[in-house]
């Protein structure tokens, strides 16, 4: 019990919860857009892509629903957090790599 308790305290500590969204971003970025129009999620290339038409073609899903959320939001994580992400993933690996 009393192992199970430090790991709980260990993964809840800042640097856990750092490195958890730092993988996750990870994740985000490296979703390829082929798997990303298999399930769906990928937005459509060209003039328009966000209007009705493109709305109609994806189920009639208002501006706010859930998937056109998702969708915005995974392609905003792969376009702007993708050198940031290089740079943060650098000074981690050199961070342990130096402190273990």
């Amino acid at each position: 019990l009393f192992l199970f308790s430090v790991f709980v305290a260990r993964m809840l500590s800042i640097t856990g919860l750092f490195k958890l969204i730092i993988l996750f971003l990870n994740a985000f970025a490296i979703l390829s857009e082929t798997f990303l129009a298999q399930i769906g999620l990928a937005e459509p290339k060209g003039q328009g892509a966000h209007d009705a038409a493109f709305l109609r073609q994806i189920g009639g899903a208002s501006q706010d629903s859930v998937r056109i959320r998702l969708m915005k939001f995974l392609e905003s994580v792969r376009f702007l957090m993708r050198t940031p992400l290089i740079f943060l993933n650098t000074l981690i690996m050199a961070v342990l790599i130096v402190f273990g």
